[in-house]
């Protein structure tokens, strides 16, 4: 049975001069919007979701080892996407942010929500939402379904 969610994802650029990163935003296979990001936006949109495991994705694509500008060790100019926020059916956990884990190409994997280098940071949810909200808020006692 499909379910209607409401999402809002907050995300941010890293970037100078002409040097922005380029992104994209997904909801498992659904894109919900890509470009050259230079501003920091907010997504909200709506999916339908049947039970069962999605992912949340957000990637960065146009960074070189040139947009990282390094003066006396210190580093002056970068280029990055962060994912700020995230609010689903209008609940928003900072949790969410570290739950979604970061897979930078040719990079080790981690639980950032700062994309310094092309790659994506996914996070998993299952619907039923509030079963997911509960059960990774620990909100509490939650019955389970073959009892």
């Amino acid at each position: 049975m499909a379910t209607n969610l409401q999402f809002s994802i907050t995300v941010k650029p890293i970037g100078y001069d002409d040097s922005w990163p380029e992104f994209y935003l997904k909801i498992d296979n659904q894109l919900q919007d890509s470009g050259k990001l230079w501003e920091q936006r907010t997504y909200n949109f709506d999916a339908d979701l049947e039970d069962g495991t999605h992912n949340i994705v957000v990637g960065f694509t146009n960074k070189t080892d040139a947009d990282t500008q390094v003066v006396d060790d210190n580093i002056v100019n970068d280029k990055a996407v962060v994912v700020e926020k995230i609010s689903i059916e209008g609940y928003e956990f900072e949790d969410f942010l570290y739950r979604g884990v970061y897979y930078p190409i040719g990079r080790w994997h981690s639980n950032s929500n700062y994309l310094s280098w092309n790659g994506e940071w996914s996070l998993e949810i299952t619907t039923p939402i509030f079963t997911w909200l509960h059960q990774t808020q620990h909100l509490g006692w939650i019955y389970e379904k073959n009892l």
